[in-house]
């Protein structure tokens, strides 16, 4: 949740009666922001909520006629690296106990750190939501498939990495608590072998 950096707007309450884009309607976007908004209380009647795309966003934002602009992306957002470089941005943050209450309703949703530097006018680390991301395949893919693409995902994550920075996180670390999916039985044999614990789904 993005504000121009001079707002007065310093925490997700200080939203009601504002403008905030949220991308599509129906989106997991729009939904995220809007599930994050009630963990501080905000209805969406407190709110206006602008089902705008994310290039309408930036030119909001840019302009000031919105108040704020939600985004779900991957570290670092080209979209909001393209309006920090025009006008410095700030990053509302998420209070430890409003994630933990997020987190006991939609497990899906873990805290996420937007380090300092990352963009332009963000000097200090800001823990916002994230979202577990997993890889999805069909059961009947043989094992040494399955196998392999974890294997390449957590061995390579620095090649992976020059595409897109959020590479770096295929390291294994977040595959306990991933598992509200069963495991692929050729993945399973892969993260057991490399003393990797599981939480399956």
């Amino acid at each position: 949740m993005a504000v121009r950096a001079e707002s007065p707007i310093r925490d997700i309450s200080d939203l009601k009666g504002k403008s905030i884009a949220v991308g599509a309607a129906g989106s997991s976007n729009a939904q995220t922001a809007i599930e994050w908004l009630k963990t501080y209380g905000v209805e969406q009647g407190d709110v206006q909520l602008r089902y705008i795309s994310t290039s309408a966003t930036v030119d909001a934002l840019r302009d000031g006629t919105i108040d704020a602009g939600f985004q779900l992306s991957g570290l670092p957002s080209g979209t909001w690296l393209g309006v920090a470089n025009d006008h410095p941005l700030r990053f509302l943050g998420i209070a430890p106990d409003k994630m933990a209450a997020l987190n006991a309703r939609l497990p899906f949703y873990v805290p996420e750190v937007i380090k300092g530097g990352t963009y332009r006018g963000t000097d200090e680390d800001v823990t916002t939501i994230g979202v577990k991301v997993v890889l999805v395949t069909r059961d009947t893919v043989p094992d040494i498939q399955a196998h392999e693409m974890a294997r390449v995902l957590i061995e390579h994550n620095a090649d992976i990495a020059r595409a897109h920075p959020t590479g770096v996180a295929w390291d294994g670390r977040a595959v306990a608590d991933a598992g509200f999916i069963p495991f692929h039985p050729g993945a399973a044999a892969y993260y057991t072998a490399k003393g990797i614990k599981m939480q399956a789904g």
